[in-house]
């Protein structure tokens, strides 16, 4: 029998502006419930005055304050931000054992969550996790996130299929609620400022064009800021005003600061702002033309504005994408270009009216449904998932997995057989063919479309475990797919050698040329201002890529017909598959690798 009881104890850890965004509607929802006694416990850069003291913020907002733990250095370091994680650990020992409560709630994935992580784990605390499932392989945050996520009893993602990945990882299906972002709710439930109000509350004017601009270190390099010499260099060369934002108290953040105001100085429309609140945040991504960085805000809140985002580097590699991001390497040049592309007027209009992967507005009131009402007995009592007793049934599963990872171009790419021990399988395990080098990247079901008719949806191409152009991309999955299937389809059945499918929103294009009988070949080129650069290529059987590609069609156009969406790139794909099956009957002798 579970236990009864009146109110419970909810802890919210929060470290920096940034997540208090995220936490500020669940934070409403939770102290607004007659059933919840509420605690903040408040660390980290919310505490520095070269931050801003953004305490202050949660000060005026009226939550309960439980504790205030000075924890960040100020060294600039990556020593700096470890020893910062060792402070936190002491000071939360002792707050969390004053007031322990029944639920400790933690979002994302900032090092310093790994301390209010542990100290719940040794006080037998349950953990709330809200945005896991999520990558970001360009910063250490990808693997604080894995960490806090297997240390959390109740997980909250944003999307459907970080939820899969968080199931994937072993965490049962009934701890695991996709919500959605809690920090889309302020579209939702803020009122946000018109550009009147807007511009008198930062004291300047939004004349266009105006770009927002969010940088902060690489931190999963050893030089953090090996990429920001570019990305400052492509800024001072922009035209019209930017508005700047300061960084994440990272190692690398005070360089990145005096770089910011050394532009500043000598570029003319050149605003800093140290911090913005939620609402003046949010307010501006409405107002502003472009944003340009590598903040995950422009991958998360700026396609609810349908706003162009240049996202350059490295940072948020694999994070799923939205069709308002234009990926640009750390390279000047193409920054510039991309950043051309994001303020002309067409591509704006091509993404009006598009969906936000990320969720509408509605996180709060389902995480605070979860946390009010979610059993506590032996809520820290996993599970583990099933295994197969045979170990030669898990090696070959495992074996035949494929781990999608992006490129960064235009470096060609490193493709390396898998180090698995080799063994023999009994017959009845042997796969009847060995997998595919070369895989068909869709969602079907995660496919969005504007009020133009325009449909967007992830597509890439795996060739082995590294994806082109990269894992997560959104395009015109239908427009590009239609063309990729007629081109096979033509090359299939003689009447074609060659073909170029061009993705629509980046400058990346794969060229399809038939090779001897039966065989095709692929190259997957990035294009920038100067020269087109080969990424990879690829040879092989034509059999597999048509058979791939059938199905991939039958997928998309089954989800379009199941929605009542059709349009000339609906028609010409299905127009596409007609023909396939025929000019496939007439090459019977097509292998597959």
């Amino acid at each position: 029998m579970s236990e009864i009881k009146s109110t419970r104890r909810i802890g919210v850890i929060t470290t920096s502006r940034a997540d208090y965004s995220h936490l500020y509607w669940p934070l409403r929802e939770l102290a607004a419930h007659p059933g919840v006694n509420l605690g903040v416990f408040v660390l980290g850069a919310h505490l520095s005055p070269a931050f801003g003291s953004t305490i202050k913020e949660i000060e005026r907002d009226g939550f309960p304050i439980q504790a205030r733990i000075e924890c960040l250095l100020d060294s600039d370091s990556d020593t700096g931000m470890a020893k910062t994680i060792g402070l936190a650990i002491l000071g939360l020992a002792d707050a969390l054992t004053a007031w322990r409560p029944d639920i400790l709630l933690l979002i994302a994935d900032r090092y310093e969550m790994l301390a209010p992580a542990s100290v719940a784990l040794a006080l037998r605390i349950p953990i709330a996790h809200i945005e896991g499932g999520e990558i970001s392989q360009g910063a250490i945050d990808d693997h604080v996130r894995n960490a806090l996520t297997k240390l959390a009893a109740i997980h909250f993602t944003s999307t459907p299929t970080a939820r899969r990945r968080v199931i994937a990882m072993g965490e049962e299906p009934w701890r695991v609620h996709h919500a959605g972002a809690p920090s889309l709710d302020h579209l939702t439930r803020s009122t946000l400022l018109d550009r009147t109000a807007l511009e008198a509350h930062l004291g300047i004017s939004l004349a266009p064009p105006t770009i927002l601009a969010a940088w902060h270190p690489v931190t999963i390099l050893k030089d953090t800021n090996a990429e920001a010499d570019a990305f400052f260099a492509a800024v001072a060369a922009a035209p019209g005003q930017l508005i700047f934002v300061y960084p994440n108290a990272d190692a690398g953040s005070h360089a990145l600061v005096e770089h910011t105001r050394a532009l500043a100085a000598t570029r003319p429309n050149t605003h800093i702002f140290i911090n913005l609140d939620p609402v003046t945040y949010w307010s501006l991504l409405s107002h502003v033309d472009c944003m340009i960085g590598n903040s995950s805000s422009g991958i998360m809140e700026a396609a609810s504005f349908a706003l162009p985002v240049v996202n350059i580097g490295m940072r948020q590699q694999g994070r799923e994408r939205a069709a308002n991001i234009l990926d640009a390497p750390a390279e000047t040049h193409a920054i510039l270009a991309a950043l051309q592309r994001a303020l002309a007027p067409e591509f704006r209009a091509s993404i009006a009216g598009m969906a936000n992967p990320y969720g509408t507005g509605t996180a709060a009131r389902k995480i605070a449904r979860v946390l009010t009402s979610v059993p506590l007995a032996n809520l820290l009592i996993k599970h583990a998932p099933r295994l197969s007793e045979d170990d030669s049934i898990a090696d070959a599963s495992f074996a035949h997995t494929f781990i999608p990872g992006p490129i960064d171009p235009p470096p060609t790419l490193a493709i390396q057989a898998p180090a698995f021990e080799a063994r023999t399988l009994p017959q009845s395990l042997k796969p009847k063919q060995p997998p595919s080098p070369f895989r068909i990247s869709i969602d079907p079901p995660a496919m969005s479309r504007s009020m133009q008719g325009t449909i967007f949806g992830h597509m890439c191409f795996f060739i082995g475990d590294q994806a082109f152009p990269a894992a997560w991309y959104t395009d015109l999955v239908v427009a590009c797919f239609s063309v990729w299937l007629d081109a096979i389809v033509k090359i299939l059945s003689g009447k074609r050698n060659y073909a170029r499918m061009r993705f629509f929103h980046n400058p990346y294009s794969v060229d399809i040329s038939a090779a001897e009988e039966g065989a095709v070949d692929l190259e997957f080129i990035w294009h920038n201002a100067s020269s087109d650069k080969l990424v990879e290529s690829f040879h092989a059987r034509l059999g597999d890529h048509t058979r791939q590609s059938m199905d991939a069609a039958e997928r998309i156009l089954a989800v379009c017909d199941e929605r009542g969406w059709s349009d000339p790139d609906t028609r010409m794909l299905a127009a596409a598959l007609k023909e396939a099956p025929e000019a496939l009957a007439k090459n019977p002798g097509l292998g597959i690798l």
